[in-house]
């Protein structure tokens, strides 16, 4: 994350930076410098979330997992792949088995 998209996401909650960098014990230019970042450290955004009450999926955008059903249909799908592909390998088998005998 940039400290752009930071500064966004902070003044979307209501939070001023000046503020902020009071609470974390840095002065306003320190502040401005890690807005101005092409990348923030982690650990800064975990300051943040302390500071601020803000959870850390605030500021960075975990997918969420898959609910029970989505799961439930994905598992299907591949028990339902591994049945043909399991199909398959039998009648290989019987063919290579057919292909021995005739070669007898």
């Amino acid at each position: 994350m940039n400290g752009e998209d930071l500064k966004k996401k902070l003044l979307g909650a209501g939070f001023q930076p000046t503020a902020i960098a009071k609470k974390l014990g840095i002065t306003h230019q320190a502040m401005f410098a890690r807005l101005s970042a092409n990348d923030v450290k982690i650990n800064f955004i975990m300051k943040l979330c302390e500071v601020t009450g803000l959870s850390m999926s605030y500021f960075i955008n975990v997918p969420s997992p898959p609910d029970v059903d989505t799961l439930k249909k994905m598992l299907s799908q591949k028990d339902e792949l591994i049945m043909k592909q399991a199909e398959e390998i039998g009648r290989l088998k019987a063919k290579i088995e057919y292909i021995k005998a005739a070669k007898k």
